[in-house]
């Protein structure tokens, strides 16, 4: 009788482990804040330095065209989805027409990009190995490439469509659907190739669920019990996959 109860306590408590949801842990919302304030501070060494790339005048032209009363695709052509236009447009605005008002836009989007990496990767993996995950995306992604351009808009909204869809698996609501819905829209404004592909099979209108095939296949493998250096590589491939866009 004693070991049938033990035994069902000791497997709810490797559910609680596998299911670990850092966002309830105020220790665990402290590491998120202090690896979004450090990030910030590390990527603001790449703030006044260029490399002179030629995709960075794309966005801040066209900003600057529609800032003068100019359409996108009526009064210039363009490759790109409007919604990096528009979105620096509105930044130049607000905080005024200067190259360093995206670049710090870029700087606020690495932070958030360590921050939700930890606490995807914290659900699975141990504290060590997470922090291992998002220090290597951290030190990948945007400083290999830190200009404006769509491509990280359309990645901080991919990502958030992730955490959002995430959320709402663990908690089903209206609001959580209704924000990962809007996110995923909103990629597809940023970004079409990023956006069709959370979009795809249709995943917002039959399942949340399917928003997660794509991004974590490589995540889902990963338990406390065996989580090394080998699964945060994992993680960060699987991250680096939906910040750059690359098909799987």
């Amino acid at each position: 009788m004693h070991t049938v109860e033990a035994l069902g306590v000791s497997e709810a408590e490797r559910d609680e482990e596998r299911y670990f949801r850092p966002e309830k842990s105020s220790q665990e919302r402290g590491i998120v804040l202090l690896l979004f304030v450090s990030s910030c501070l590390y990527l603001k060494f790449f703030y006044n330095y260029t490399t002179l790339h030629s995709d960075e005048g794309i966005v801040l032209e066209g900003a600057q065209r529609i800032l003068q009363g100019q359409v996108p695709y009526r009064d210039f052509f363009s490759f790109y989805t409007p919604g990096s236009y528009y979105w620096t447009a509105l930044l130049f605005k607000i905080f005024g027409n200067s190259i360093l008002v995206p670049r710090t836009a870029l700087v606020v989007y690495g932070g958030v990009f360590s921050a939700l990496t930890y606490l995807l990767a914290r659900r699975v993996c141990s504290r060590g190995s997470s922090l291992l995950a998002t220090g290597l995306a951290l030190l990948v992604c945007l400083p290999y490439s830190f200009y404006v351009q769509h491509s990280w808009d359309s990645s901080l909204l991919a990502f958030l469509t992730l955490y959002s869809a995430i959320r709402l698996l663990e908690t089903p609501g209206t609001t959580a659907a209704f924000g990962t819905g809007s996110l995923a829209a909103l990629t597809v404004l940023f970004e079409h190739s990023k956006g069709e592909r959370i979009c795809a099979q249709k995943a917002i209108s039959h399942s949340s669920s399917r928003i997660l095939v794509a991004f974590c296949s490589d995540i889902r493998v990963l338990r406390l019990s065996a989580c090394n250096r080998t699964d945060a590589g994992r993680v960060v491939v699987a991250v680096l996959s939906l910040l750059r866009g690359e098909p799987r």
